[in-house]
């Protein structure tokens, strides 16, 4: 994925002077399975997303295998939360929990998501994307653990969502953020 965002479009952070994310804010590039658009995992994707509402085990078996391949997972101190869904709470959140017995780390449900946002694929803009799920969400810092975390989310449609989710948990007190999609809808992919 690779995916790093530094600073926020021009007048999306006007209660902040400047628009630059703190780099103790970040996520740490970050790893997709496919894109979209592909045949074979993003056929599945599409299927469990829109169809069945459940994510395929041949995709966590990939999950896995991709994870395993590019992180050094120490069970001990890594664990994994998913970005918090109100119109599916079980789609992402169930295949994150699912990946994270995969992998024999804790699963925690540390971010949660206060208010309905419409998706990131029908903004227009990068402003738009951004101030459209800005106060969206909160990290539980009772739920928040110390050690690296992996940031499971179905689709990366702008970033945003990933980058603002890795901020609320690393300004609650995690480790590094990980971040982990099924797949990307981003424009060239």
């Amino acid at each position: 994925m690779g995916h790093e965002f530094h600073q926020a479009p021009p007048g999306v952070l006007p209660d902040r002077p400047k628009r630059k994310l703190e780099p103790e804010s970040l996520v740490e590039p970050g790893l997709v399975l496919c894109s979209y658009k592909d045949s074979g995992w993003g056929d599945l994707v599409r299927l469990g997303k829109y169809e069945i509402g459940r994510f395929d085990d041949r995709l966590l078996d990939a999950a896995r295998e991709a994870i395993l391949a590019t992180w050094d997972i120490d069970p001990a101190t890594w664990w994994l939360t998913a970005v918090p869904s109100l119109r599916s709470p079980q789609l992402v959140g169930g295949f994150a929990g699912r990946l994270a017995g995969a992998l024999k780390i804790p699963f925690s449900h540390a971010l949660v998501k206060a208010t309905e946002t419409a998706e990131q694929k029908l903004m227009q803009n990068s402003a738009q994307q951004v101030e459209n799920i800005m106060r969206a969400f909160r990290a539980d810092t009772s739920l928040v653990r110390g050690g690296p975390v992996i940031l499971v989310d179905d689709m990366i449609d702008s970033g945003w969502t990933i980058t603002t989710c890795g901020a609320r948990l690393r300004r609650a007190g995690s480790g590094p953020v990980y971040p982990f999609a099924l797949a990307s809808f981003r424009r060239g992919s």
